[in-house]
């Protein structure tokens, strides 16, 4: 069992223990609250934060029957302010949230100030659907298990990786306002599988891309922090990734 405070409030999980998602050590674990009755919800957020104006997650989880995955990105509109838009994956028809998301990170602990080596302890999701979300220290979500490799990127855009003649990866697209914003990767790397979620550092310079690992037990771990990806699009039907690695994604 585990409990978290949040204010004067005590929820407890009593999920069974066989139940089990990390994010691993290079993107911050998120658990998800419903907001009203405030309690847990099935599900797990894989958050990066490249810098203090804007944040990428990745997201899996129950909302009613329906399993769900789904890659979101946010950028700063003042004080802890964000507007956000997200994408559901799997299969071929999936919902696409443009910028209808209005998050505050909202310090449910005392913390201030936040950035990526110090996650906000809370974030606070409305708009097109309402949640929050509680950082969880020791990076573990006990009431959900990672979902199979990915089948489809529904509302986002997808994107094949091959290695020779043979399809070894997808990568699902987020576009806002541009045509690369953050990316979900899922695929086999040598002997070991992976999935990763990538996104820009962007400053006045350009984007510093890079990308982490989601360490889910039995995968792949590692990252490229940003600045050490080069990508470009050199024509309607492919995308390079240089630097970290390389690969080309095809449509």
């Amino acid at each position: 069992m585990r409990t978290f405070i949040i204010g004067a409030l005590l929820l407890a999980s009593t999920t069974p223990a066989f139940a089990k998602y990390t994010c691993g050590p290079n993107a911050a674990t998120y658990a998800v609250l419903q907001p009203s009755p405030k309690k847990f919800a099935s599900g797990v957020r894989c958050v990066v934060f490249p810098n203090d104006h804007s944040f990428a997650w990745y997201g899996e989880g129950k909302w009613g029957t329906s399993v769900y995955r789904h890659v979101g990105y946010a950028r700063a509109t003042g004080d802890d302010q964000f507007v956000g838009s997200a994408g559901d994956m799997g299969g071929a028809a999936g919902a696409l949230f443009n910028r209808t998301l209005k998050i505050t990170i909202s310090h449910a602990f005392p913390q201030k100030p936040w950035g990526a080596g110090n996650p906000p302890s809370a974030i606070e999701i409305r708009g097109a659907w309402n949640e929050d979300w509680l950082h969880v220290p020791d990076g573990v979500v006990d009431n959900w298990n990672p979902l199979a490799k990915v089948s489809g990127c529904g509302g986002l855009q997808e994107w094949a990786v091959y290695e020779g003649n043979k399809r070894a990866g997808t990568r699902c697209v987020l576009k806002d306002g541009s045509w690369l914003t953050a990316w979900y990767g899922d695929g086999a790397w040598g002997a070991n599988s992976y999935r990763h979620l990538g996104t820009a550092d962007s400053g006045p310079k350009g984007n510093k891309w890079g990308a982490v690992d989601l360490c889910v037990p039995g995968s792949y771990c590692g990252k490229a922090p940003w600045g050490t990806l080069q990508i470009t699009k050199p024509d309607a039907t492919s995308i390079a990734v240089k630097g970290g690695w390389n690969e080309v994604w095809r449509r």
